[in-house]
């Protein structure tokens, strides 16, 4: 938790005497309640972001990981043709996640 949303929190519950029965200190609650809300969410959206970024560096990096000297016993035709083709897959979801990182939408 950031200490900024530790203030907040702790001025909600210790640094301001709320009147229950004031419509403006109920706003002022609620307002501090929804802020609250507010950033344990974009927190938890931050933590996924880095690890959705995580991801995709890994793919970026490694692709799909897959053999690709794969040692299956084809003949030459097929074995080239699933050979380029497992390539292809491969380069796609590299370049696929090194857009994304880019930021690039296309």
């Amino acid at each position: 938790m950031s200490e900024q949303l530790k203030a907040i929190k702790w001025n909600y519950v210790h640094g301001y005497d709320f009147n229950p029965g004031s419509a403006e200190d109920q706003s002022i609650q609620e307002d501090f309640e929804w802020l609250i809300q507010q950033s344990e969410r974009t927190e938890q959206l931050e933590s996924e972001n880095e690890r959705m970024r995580e991801v995709l560096k890994d793919f970026a990096n490694n692709g799909t990981k897959h053999d690709l000297n794969p040692t299956l016993v084809m003949d030459g035709k097929e074995y080239f043709q699933l050979l380029d083709y497992i390539k292809n897959m491969d380069g796609y979801v590299r370049n696929t996640a090194k857009q994304a990182l880019r930021g690039d939408t296309d």
